[in-house]
């Protein structure tokens, strides 16, 4: 209901305000912490192994719709930069998962493809797994958690562990 901006500077008002915590400078504040956010990764088990396994024989991009500050630095900071054939930031794009236009908009930098030979790997219903139905693509969902698909949203395969994609590769 509201937009991404709204979202990185008002959830900090919203939390001063809420801990009597006088500060106005929220948007240099949101801007540091973006910068901040960046620094840190943390790999889910079996995730870097995977896509360094993968590089050279599938492609493999990154999409997200992390603030490009923050996404980037942590792509450049993990390495994962040099692994991924490509990286689509929606910051850049100008288009959110689950829009279908962040999915053509990355279709239109990697060219055509058939449906059926792409797939989406995601932890979010919302924007991951949604997109991929928008986008008609599969959908591989990394439901580490044992969460519900209480949207009924397609599914073409659930993961537990991310080195499960291999397999599913392999089929």
């Amino acid at each position: 209901e509201i937009t991404k901006q709204q979202v990185l500077t008002e959830r900090f008002i919203e939390f001063f305000s809420s801990e009597n915590i006088d500060f106005n400078d929220v948007k240099n504040f949101n801007d540091e912490y973006q910068v901040r956010l960046g620094d840190e990764y943390f790999f889910c088990d079996n995730g870097l192994e995977t896509v360094e396994f993968l590089k050279g024989k599938v492609k493999q991009y990154a999409v997200t719709n992390g603030t490009f500050v923050a996404q980037d630095r942590k792509l450049k900071q993990s390495g994962l930069d040099k692994i991924f054939d490509g990286v689509f930031i929606s910051d850049k794009i100008g288009f959110e998962k689950p829009s279908i236009d962040f999915f053509n908009a990355v279709q239109d930098e990697i060219g055509k493809f058939n449906h059926d030979e792409v797939m989406i790997i995601g932890d979010s219903l919302t924007s991951d797994i949604k997109g991929g139905n928008n986008a008609d693509i599969l959908c591989c969902w990394y439901n580490s958690h044992g969460a519900e698909n209480k949207d009924n949203l397609r599914i073409d395969y659930e993961i537990t562990d991310i080195a499960q994609v291999l397999e599913i590769i392999e089929e």
